[in-house]
C-alpha cells in the first residue's frame, strides 16, 4: 500500500509518491500523462470520463463538461445541470479526485493514505469541502497543507538531494545545516493565488505570514483575450459567440493557444470562426501584457502586503520560488525579477513542485507514525505503518462504503536516511484567515471580536472574558466565524458552542471565558466557560464537521452509481 500527495488543481491536477529510494515522483495517468486535466465530462447521468478526454469534449457537447469546479468548491449555492442532475463542485472535485487514484493504484497498488493541497488562502469552508470531496472519492485524507508550503518542503528538500551523492550524504547535509533563509513562494494557478513568506532554519520550515485570491488565477487572463476576440467578432458580425456554450468552449480554446504561444514568442496570429462567420487578427505580447496589467499588479500588491506582515523587506529575502502554470507568463518572470531584484527559482516544474511537497508531507506523516517507533537498523529493513488515530478521514460521518476500522498498514520501504530526513523536516504553519466570535458592543450592536488573528504561528490557544448581556441569563452561546470583517454577516459562520443552565440569580456583565485552540492541522476546539458557577461547554471542529451531514450523504448517493473512466 502507499501514501500520496495530491495537487488538486483548478486546470489540472498531480498526484505523487515519496519512492522507496526517497524521491518524490509524479505518478502518470492512464494515458500515460503526469497531468490531469481537472474537467469531467457526463457521458450519461452514470458514465462519466475525467481528463484529456473530457476536454476533447468542450469543442462539441460543452454543455456536459465541467471545467475548474475548485473555483467554487465550499460554494452551497453553486452547482451544474448534467443529464437532469444537478452536481456540486464538492461531487465534480470528487470525481476527479477519483480518476487520479484509480489510475494511481493500477501502478502502485492500494492507496492508504493522502495528503491534498489546497490554496493558502482557502477559507474554512473551502477546506472542509476539499476533505470531504477527498473522502468520497474513496481516500484516507490524513491531512490538507497549504500549496505554498508544499512548494516550500519540495524545494528543500529536493535541494538537499540533488546536492549530495546519496541519501547519506543529503541526510548529513541537513542534520548540519544552521543557516537561515527566507523565501517567498508565488503561486499563480489556473484559478486561485497565493503568496507565502517563509522561513527555513536548517529542517524548520516557518510560514511567517500568507495571503491570497481565490478568484484570481490564469484563467483570468485567459479571459481578457477572449473577451478581446468575442468583442471584435461582435463589432464584424453583430454575434456574440460568447453567448453560446459551444462558441464560447472555442473561444477559450483559441484565447489559451494564443497566450500559451505568446509566452515563447512576442506576435502571433490567430483566426476563429464561428457560425459559418469568419475574422482573424494578430497580437502582441505587449498589447497583452498591457490589458492584464491589472492582474499582475493584483499578484504584486499581495506581495507587499505579505512582506509587511512578516516584518522582512526585499532585502532580506534569499531566493523567490515561483509555482504554478501561470507563473510562466514572461510578465510575471519579469516582475518578480524587477521587484526583488533576483531571478526567480524555477530549477523544479512550477506544475509539479505542489505535488511533490505533498508526497513529501504524506511521507512525513508516515515516518512518524511507524509502529513501532525507532529507526530501521538495515537500509533494507520493511516496517509497517498504521494511519493516524486522528487522520481527517476517521470520523465515520464521511467514510465510503469500503472502509473499516480495521485497515490494511503498507510496508514501507524507504531506507534509514531517507527515513531519518522525513523525521528532521518539520513545518509550521499560519492561519490564513482570523478566527473570532461574534459579540456585541454597548449599544447591543453586534460584532466580531478577534480571536486568533491571520498570520498567527500554529498551534495557538487564547482566552477572552466576555459579559452575559442581561440578568438572569439562562444560556451563553458563542458563535465562532472566519474572516477579517467587523461586521458577521461578512464572515463565515465555523460552529456554535453553549452552555445553558446558569446560576440563577445571575447580573448582568457575568464573565464568561472563551477559549480557543487551533492546532496546526486544522482542528479547532473551543471552550466557554462561566467563571463564577464553572458551567462549561466545548465544541471541537474537524475539517469536515462543518459539512451538511444530509449534503455528503446526497453527494455519496449520487457519486455510487458513477462510473470514472
Amino acid at each position: 500500500m502507499a501514501l500520496v500527495g495530491i495537487d488538486l488543481g483548478t486546470t489540472f491536477s498531480l498526484i505523487a509518491r515519496l519512492t522507496d529510494d526517497g524521491d518524490p515522483q509524479i505518478i502518470p495517468n492512464s494515458e500515460g500523462v503526469l497531468t490531469t486535466p481537472s474537467a469531467v465530462y457526463f457521458d450519461s447521468a452514470e458514465d462519466v470520463v475525467v481528463g484529456k478526454h473530457a476536454v476533447s469534449a468542450l469543442r462539441d457537447t460543452p454543455e456536459f463538461v465541467i471545467q475548474h469546479p475548485k473555483r467554487h468548491i465550499g460554494d452551497d449555492g453553486h452547482h451544474y445541470e448534467m443529464h437532469g442532475q444537478k452536481i456540486s463542485p464538492l461531487a465534480a472535485s470528487s470525481l476527479i479526485l477519483r480518476k487520479l487514484k484509480q489510475d494511481a493504484e493500477q501502478q502502485i497498488g492500494p492507496i492508504q493514505g493522502a495528503v491534498i493541497t489546497v490554496p493558502a488562502y482557502f477559507d474554512e469552508t473551502r477546506r472542509q469541502a476539499t476533505v470531504a470531496a477527498g473522502q468520497l472519492a474513496g481516500l484516507m485524507v490524513t491531512d490538507i497543507i497549504n500549496e505554498p508550503t508544499a512548494a516550500a518542503l519540495a524545494n528543500a528538500y529536493i535541494s538537499y538531494r540533488r546536492a549530495s551523492a546519496n541519501s547519506e550524504e543529503a541526510l548529513k547535509k541537513l542534520a548540519a545545516d544552521t543557516s537561515v533563509r527566507h523565501t517567498i513562494v508565488y503561486d499563480l494557478g489556473g484559478g486561485t493565488f497565493d503568496v507565502t513568506v517563509l522561513k527555513q532554519q536548517g529542517p524548520a520550515l516557518s510560514v511567517l505570514a500568507t495571503a491570497g485570491d481565490v478568484q484570481l488565477g490564469g484563467i483570468d487572463w485567459t479571459e481578457r483575450i477572449v473577451d478581446q476576440i468575442a468583442e471584435f467578432f461582435v463589432a464584424t458580425h453583430e454575434v456574440d459567440p460568447r453567448q453560446d456554450k459551444l462558441g464560447k468552449a472555442r473561444l477559450y480554446d483559441t484565447a489559451e493557444q494564443i497566450k500559451l504561444e505568446l509566452s515563447s514568442r512576442r506576435g502571433v496570429s490567430w483566426e476563429f470562426s464561428f457560425r459559418g462567420k469568419f475574422i482573424d487578427g494578430q497580437m502582441t505580447r505587449e498589447a497583452f501584457d498591457a490589458d492584464t496589467s491589472d492582474l499582475l499588479y493584483r499578484t504584486e500588491n499581495r506581495m507587499s502586503r505579505v512582506l509587511r506582515d512578516a516584518g522582512l523587506t526585499w532585502d532580506e529575502i534569499d531566493s523567490t520560488v515561483a509555482v504554478g502554470g501561470s507563473s510562466r507568463l514572461p510578465q510575471v518572470l519579469e516582475m518578480l525579477e524587477e521587484v526583488s531584484g533576483k531571478k526567480p527559482d524555477t530549477s523544479l516544474s512550477p506544475d509539479q513542485i505542489v505535488a511533490q511537497g505533498a508526497a513529501i508531507h504524506a511521507a512525513m506523516l508516515g515516518a512518524r507514525a511507524i509502529q513501532p517507533s525507532g529507526m530501521p537498523d538495515e537500509q533494507d529493513t520493511e516496517y509497517q505503518y498504521s494511519a493516524p488515530k486522528d487522520a481527517m478521514a476517521a470520523g465515520t460521518a464521511l467514510q465510503t462504503e469500503t472502509e473499516t476500522e480495521e485497515a490494511e498498514v503498507p510496508l514501507l520501504k524507504w531506507g534509514k536516511s531517507v527515513l531519518k530526513m522525513l523525521h528532521l523536516l518539520k513545518t509550521e504553519n499560519v492561519n490564513s484567515h482570523t478566527l473570532g466570535v461574534i459579540a456585541r458592543d454597548r449599544n447591543g450592536t453586534k460584532l466580531v471580536s478577534a480571536m486568533i488573528p491571520r498570520n498567527t504561528p500554529l498551534p495557538a490557544s487564547v482566552t477572552k472574558t466576555f459579559g452575559t448581556i442581561v440578568e438572569n441569563q439562562k444560556r451563553v452561546t458563542a458563535e465562532v466565524v472566519e474572516g477579517e470583517a467587523d461586521d458577521p454577516a461578512h464572515c463565515i459562520s465555523v460552529c456554535t458552542c453553549s452552555v445553558t443552565g446558569l446560576p440563577n440569580p445571575l447580573p448582568k456583565n457575568s464573565p464568561v471565558d472563551i477559549r480557543f485552540h487551533y492546532d496546526s492541522s486544522g482542528r479547532l476546539h473551543v471552550e466557554v466557560v462561566h467563571v463564577t458557577s464553572g458551567a462549561w461547554g466545548e465544541v471541537t471542529i474537524k475539517r469536515t464537521g462543518g459539512i451538511d451531514p444530509e449534503r455528503i450523504h446526497i453527494n455519496r448517493e449520487l457519486l455510487s452509481r458513477m462510473t470514472v473512466g
